[in-house]
């Protein structure tokens, strides 16, 4: 993370709500894993709940936001479970901090009765600020548009597709008949989403041993 974006981010100018999958995602599809860059409308992705879903449109966000705005906000990265010993560069899985990630853990069902919820990685890390990434390269966040909002399994985990509202602040970049069915019909999420203090509870609740990625459901 730059001086810029930390400073921003002190200052309350940095939107953590920011979504997307962040360069070099891996997207399990109906030809197996993928790279997000390779992925075009019509292609067939994996889903939790409705098997194999067709995309119906995708949004590349390259170096500002929609409003113009930078694209600050560095994702969150979460390398590989560490019982993992032949692991790849494309294991890290980047996400942008308010994409968010399926929870699956026995601390969600005794605080909050739910056997699994949303949340967003940077409410979920103790890790305040980014580690600063050389790899990382020209920041692209990459939208992928479903009939409904769903569960997608990427880098080895479930994530989120683009929801509703996330999908309504891309305008003019989404066509409309790619999105009216995610924002003009059933806009109800995949699952609950946990609020910030919710997440962050959970996430102390937890040992401090435990890997953010031992918290997600795979």
């Amino acid at each position: 993370m730059d001086r810029t974006t930390t400073a921003l981010r002190a200052a309350g100018h940095v939107d953590d709500s920011m979504s997307g999958l962040g360069p070099g995602s891996m997207v399990m599809t109906t030809d197996g894993e993928l790279p997000v860059e390779w992925l075009a409308a019509g292609d067939r992705v994996i889903t939790r709940d409705h098997g194999a879903q067709p995309l119906r449109g995708l949004v590349r966000q390259r170096n500002s936001a929609g409003d113009g705005a930078p694209l600050l906000p560095d994702p969150a990265t979460l390398g590989p479970r560490s019982d993992h010993t032949d692991t790849k560069p494309w294991d890290r899985l980047r996400l942008a901090p308010g994409h968010r990630v399926l929870v699956m853990n026995y601390a969600l069902q005794l605080n909050f009765g739910l056997d699994e919820a949303l949340a967003r990685p940077c409410d979920l890390t103790r890790r305040r600020i980014a580690r600063p990434d050389p790899e990382l390269g020209q920041l692209t966040y990459h939208h992928l548009i479903l009939a409904r909002h769903e569960l997608i399994l990427v880098g080895g985990i479930w994530v989120e597709s683009t929801c509703p509202d996330i999908a309504d602040s891309l305008g003019a970049a989404l066509p409309k008949d790619a999105s009216a069915p995610l924002t003009q019909g059933n806009r109800r999420l995949a699952r609950p989403s946990l609020t910030s203090a919710e997440a962050a509870f959970l996430r102390h609740t937890m040992p401090q041993s435990l890997s953010l990625r031992e918290l997600l459901a795979a």
